[in-house]
């Protein structure tokens, strides 16, 4: 059984601009679902936690991927800037822990705060 919808990533996106369609289709966010899913085991989170969590990450998933570009790498927060000659430094999204790159939207934030009130944690599931 599905943790989640797409009506139910729709329904985070409260001003209705984080997942327009296109390009995000039912069939892209469901693709995202999918994703997620496989990093929560409902038994050992319990079925509401578990909900919830896939919610949040399917969202991030989603809030990353880029128009056009896929699931391409994007920048991180701006960490040096001039004027004179036009220069602007990004911090790198790629490096660091798993936490820090969940940490770049408030989707990912949310997931993480329910991930602590988990007795599991993110463990990937083995398919078989």
């Amino acid at each position: 059984m599905a943790l989640c919808t797409v009506a139910d990533i729709r329904a985070l996106d409260f001003n209705g601009t984080d997942f327009p369609n296109p390009p995000y289709t039912d069939l892209v966010l469901g693709m995202f679902i999918d994703q997620a899913e496989l990093w929560i085991d409902a038994e050992c989170w319990g079925q509401a936690l578990a909900e919830q969590a896939a919610r949040y990450l399917a969202a991030h998933l989603a809030a990353t991927f880029k128009s056009g570009g896929g699931l391409a790498a994007s920048s991180g927060s701006v960490t040096s800037e001039s004027a004179g000659g036009l220069s602007r430094s990004y911090a790198n999204v790629m490096s660091g822990s798993m936490d820090g790159a969940l940490a770049r939207t408030g989707y990912g934030q949310h997931f993480l705060m329910l991930r602590d009130l988990s007795p599991c944690g993110m463990v990937p599931m083995v398919l078989t």
